[in-house]
């Protein structure tokens, strides 16, 4: 079982304009045996993620014990392969792959320190849900929130690990701009579609392999974390 956890640290903030004496939310990554309860992994996003990285303001009232600064916030960890794990951290806007054996940052794509070369349309920012796929592409939900003047999308991005560059693949976007500001989701089928959970906003959306637009509902207020296409049979029929 894979786990995220926050945790209350002592923290340096002088370099994001807060107290030397201050107090983040660290971001905690755990893989943990249900069997057992042994703890398999685990990882604290200070030993590597400096406060800097972080793109999230730190607002007057921050910093505190009380109202610890939430550089990094964590949304979703998956496996990657056998001998790490994909991290995604919206403040920070970057996806860190973690190596299994030595639990340190293998490469972080995306936000202030990438060590990849990005191409200007598979930029992205405060995403959540990255995972890696069977063909070796990433996908994730790009919010392109806060400051950022774009529109949510899924997408779906080749990293060249030998030459550290990420290209964009496919983007999955609506038929009318939509700006989902948290949460989202993007969810591969076995055919090859992809499920988008818009987040924030009160829709999902179904797409085909080449981003086209299948369908799309709203459940009219609301929010939903995450949305996805699952079996589903009643009783009575």
């Amino acid at each position: 079982m894979l786990l995220l956890a926050y945790v209350t640290a002592p923290a340096d903030l002088t370099e994001v304009g807060g107290p030397r004496n201050g107090y983040v939310l660290e971001g905690h990554v755990q893989e943990v045996d249900i069997a057992t309860g042994e703890v398999l992994f685990e990882w604290a996003s200070l030993d590597e993620v400096p406060v800097k990285e972080s793109r999230h303001v730190l607002e007057e009232d921050q910093g505190t014990r009380a109202e610890p600064y939430d550089y990094i916030h964590l949304n979703a960890v998956s496996l990657d392969g056998d001998d790490g794990f994909l991290v995604s951290a919206r403040n920070t806007g970057t996806v860190y792959r973690l190596d299994r054996e030595s639990a340190s940052v293998d490469w972080r794509l995306g936000g202030r320190d990438s060590d990849f070369e990005i191409d200007g349309d598979a930029r992205f920012a405060w995403q959540h849900d990255a995972h890696r796929r069977a063909d070796g592409t990433i996908t994730l939900f790009d919010n392109q929130s806060e400051d950022d003047a774009g529109w949510s999308r899924g997408l779906r991005l080749a990293v060249d690990e030998d030459a550290m560059t990420a290209a964009l693949v496919t983007q999955y976007t609506p038929e009318q701009e939509r700006l989902s500001a948290t949460q989202g989701n993007l969810q591969e089928l076995a055919g090859g579609n992809v499920v988008v959970g818009w987040g924030s906003r009160p829709f999902y959306s179904e797409f085909d392999r080449d981003g086209t637009l299948l369908y799309e509902a709203t459940f009219t207020a609301g929010t939903s974390y995450r949305a996805y296409v699952l079996p589903w049979s009643a009783s009575p029929a």
